[in-house]
């Protein structure tokens, strides 16, 4: 795998550490946002779960 990325023309390189870049921030943010779930983490609301 790094045979490959050491191929790439620095063009490309710049796109997939872009891509990385944008990736690593998006799970971040989800990460982020899991918190805002834990009011639904109780027995009363499980039944939602199968939804």
């Amino acid at each position: 795998m790094y045979q490959e990325i050491e191929k790439l023309e620095p063009v490309e390189l710049q796109e997939l550490l872009n891509k990385m870049a944008d990736r690593i921030e998006l799970l971040g943010w989800l990460k982020l946002a899991e918190s805002a779930f834990s009011d639904w983490e109780n027995e009363e609301d499980v039944v939602y779960d199968q939804l």
